[in-house]
């Protein structure tokens, strides 16, 4: 993956990290054309914890290269995807990806 440095597998998770926000430009593109900029604010924001947030993306929709927000971990039959955002300006991080 362009941008992405997988770094270790254990379980049934791979951890990928970079230190560059255009990696979620396809979220980014998404959520405006999906017009779902709103409900992925919500998820940020009552998930976020100091310099982190996280949100779930529908496992099966995704492989389409269609991002679907999900709520919980069981909304998904295969499971959801977590994407975990960590940063020193996780403000400017979720106001960049999904403004008010």
């Amino acid at each position: 993956m362009d941008g992405i440095n997988l770094e270790f597998k254990y379980g049934d998770r791979l951890v990928g990290k970079t230190g560059n926000m255009e990696v979620l430009t396809t979220i980014y593109n998404q959520v405006r054309d999906r017009s779902i900029t709103s409900v992925l604010r919500r998820l940020l924001l009552s998930n976020l914890e100091q310099s982190s947030t996280w949100f779930y993306i529908n496992k099966q929709v995704s492989t389409l290269g269609v991002i679907v927000l999900v709520d919980d971990e069981f909304e998904s039959p295969l499971g959801p995807i977590r994407i975990n955002l960590k940063s020193n300006n996780i403000d400017r991080v979720i106001e960049w990806l999904c403004p008010e």
